[in-house]
């Protein structure tokens, strides 16, 4: 078994060098002309990557600018004033071909990947779009590869993988000859006018103190517990009987989280329906005096407005490290549970402590 997965490795190394060779060209910053960014994933991964887009139309002011997104994470650049065009990956195999196609006729001179590993359909989308340069943040070695020994790659920048992503991303642009400056971290997003009368809709006049709680996370098992849901909104209450408490959900989830609003049966407390623009809920974020939420986008688009925030994470340091909240005026408390696999074991007495501080 050993000796056939040593061939296994061994062939997937040589394909892995084979799909990356051409000709490696360094990358010429005076003929830069058009570069496009693949952010093809979470809503997370898109806010965070909001610095690089303002750092590369600060260094490219005159270069067109696109972006390659997922259908989940569009919108959070829909109204970015640094970016000209946002290609939509569509989940249809022919669709995302004929897509790729495009992009090819496009002849986009620099390309950067965000992945930090090699990931073979990423690499082929790369070679299908042809760009004259392609520029990275670090990649770790897969297969015995070393992403730095493949010419595919014009440009690998020099990061810290324990830093935050958002820093991480900004490696590029300084590779690319961008200074870094205070502040140059702070994530940028735009709501529409349509975006701010639904969270006018649903906040009303804004008189109450407002606090919003979301119950779940990036991944399964990251989640805040519904009974001290009930608790947290019962003791905010307690302590502030003005306040409005939003609890968000999703599609998948609206219809739980109406039952659990329901069990509560507090006048105060009321469900935000998810709608199909993630902006909306940003809006809503944007107003708020207090997020509650596990580790998820949510927590980052709060860090983009400066709401206040209270956020639970499962206990890994090299998770927190990446994925830390860039809280601009540090309005943060973090709570840790006992896994670093999920957050089963946070403490519901750190939760209310943390809570605590801001009302």
């Amino acid at each position: 078994m050993k000796k056939k997965s040593k061939i296994s490795i061994k062939i997937k190394a040589f394909l892995m060098r084979f799909l990356c060779s051409r000709k490696r060209v360094d990358v010429n910053l005076d003929k830069v002309e058009s570069i496009l960014v693949l952010r093809y994933d979470r809503i997370g991964d898109m806010v965070v990557t909001t610095p690089l887009f303002k750092a590369l139309r600060e260094r490219f002011p005159e270069v067109k600018i696109s972006v390659l997104a997922s259908q989940s994470n569009a919108k959070i650049i829909e109204n970015n004033p640094n970016i000209n065009q946002v290609y939509v990956f569509p989940s249809s195999l022919i669709k995302r071909l004929l897509l790729l196609a495009k992009l090819r006729a496009e002849q986009f001179s620099l390309l950067i990947d965000l992945e930090h590993n090699l990931i073979w359909h990423i690499i082929f989308h790369i070679r299908v779009i042809n760009p004259k340069w392609v520029a990275s943040s670090f990649k770790f070695d897969r297969y015995g590869v070393n992403p730095k020994s493949l010419a595919l790659f014009s440009l690998i920048a020099k990061t810290r993988a324990s830093g935050a992503m958002a820093e991480i991303y900004m490696g590029i642009a300084q590779a690319l000859g961008v200074l870094r400056n205070d502040g140059d971290l702070r994530y940028q997003l735009i709501c529409s006018a349509k975006n701010m009368t639904y969270a006018l809709a649903v906040l009303g006049d804004k008189k109450s103190f407002v606090v919003g709680i979301n119950l779940l996370g990036s991944k399964t098992g990251w989640e805040i517990r519904k009974e001290d849901c009930a608790r947290i909104c019962k003791d905010i209450l307690r302590r502030r009987p003005e306040t409005k408490i939003l609890l968000f959900s999703t599609p998948s989830s609206f219809e739980e989280t109406g039952q659990l609003v329901e069990a509560i049966n507090m006048p105060s407390i009321s469900l935000l329906r998810p709608t199909d623009d993630v902006m909306d809920a940003a809006a809503v974020i944007s107003k708020l005096d207090l997020l509650i939420t596990p580790d998820t986008s949510l927590t980052h688009i709060a860090c983009a407005f400066d709401t206040p925030l209270v956020t639970v994470n499962p206990k890994s340091d090299a998770v927190f490290a990446n994925w830390r909240p860039l809280h601009p005026s540090g309005r943060v408390k973090v709570i840790f549970s006992k896994y670093e696999k999920s957050l089963k074991g946070y403490s519901y007495t750190d939760l209310k402590s943390a809570v605590e501080n801001f009302l």
